[in-house]
């Protein structure tokens, strides 16, 4: 009974803060969704792991340095190069998800293959990161290169939980043959995004976004790091003059069925700082 009276409370106070939130940010929406019974602390814990970010190579053939003109807007949703959207539950593996859908937008773009890749395969397997406790998308590349690719979601299903590496998977692979980073600017990244295809992105993920359910996100680095819940991974899928569009991995209920839309031009929560893209 407690915790019914505790449940009722904290969906109280969210609805208050949903409430303030809808005139602090008159762009975006904020409401009711599956997360609205937990406290911020909670969904932190729960949806957060400890992202590590990575310094970005100053001179290196890593680097993306072709200079291209971008499409004015660019959505490859509408192409059908990006994957289902994905649920990460309560294990804090977004760098998973993220590296993940970028490789599989990778075999639709240049292959024409549709795969469902197996996250808990780098959860179980990446050494050097902290499964569902945190990673980076670098250090996953990194061991994908080593270990020869990715092995399918039916082979290894997720489990959103830490768990021993299998020590022999006899699964067929999926290789990249490296990854490559986006350059400093919000302009780079577009024709970086038009020239090479969905990017994983790091970001000071807001804690309200617990909250959202859709439009679009005004809010500068600066103002991100006041209310920034921790580092988070997403895969930046399109983007038009006004605002950016990102698959997120908690699953199709969120956001805009899974999907966030932020605000274009002011480096949203710091969102130049790692972007990354899978080369096949």
């Amino acid at each position: 009974m407690f915790e019914l009276f505790h449940r009722q409370n904290v969906f109280f106070k969210n609805f208050e803060n949903i409430e303030n939130l809808s005139e602090e940010f008159p762009s975006a929406n904020f409401g009711v969704n599956q997360f609205s019974h937990l406290t911020p602390e909670e969904f932190k814990r729960k949806h957060f792991g400890n992202f590590i970010f990575h310094r970005k190579p100053s001179n290196s053939s890593y680097v993306s340095r072709k200079k291209v003109e971008p499409p004015k807007s660019l959505d490859y949703r509408n192409s059908g190069k990006v994957t289902p959207i994905k649920n990460q539950g309560n294990c804090g593996a977004c760098w998973a998800f993220a590296v993940t859908a970028a490789i599989e937008s990778q075999y639709l773009i240049h292959k024409n293959l549709s795969l469902n890749l197996s996250e808990q395969q780098l959860v179980s397997c990446v050494t050097g990161n902290y499964g569902c406790y945190g990673g980076d998308v670098v250090t996953t590349y990194q061991w994908i290169l080593a270990n020869h690719g990715q092995i399918q979601e039916s082979e290894y299903s997720f489990k959103g939980k830490n768990e021993a590496c299998p020590i022999s998977i006899d699964s067929q692979r999926f290789p990249i043959k490296k990854y490559l980073w986006a350059g400093n600017s919000e302009d780079e990244i577009a024709a970086f995004i038009s020239q090479n295809g969905p990017a994983t992105i790091a970001i000071d993920m807001p804690n309200f976004l617990q909250h959202y359910i859709g439009g679009i996100v005004d809010l500068d680095v600066i103002g991100c790091r006041k209310v920034a819940a921790g580092g988070h991974g997403m895969l930046l899928v399109g983007y038009t003059p006004e605002y950016w569009i990102a698959k997120n991995s908690w699953g199709p209920k969120w956001g805009e069925n899974g999907y966030i839309r932020f605000v274009r031009g002011k480096n949203f929560c710091n969102m130049i700082q790692q972007i990354t893209v899978p080369v096949i």
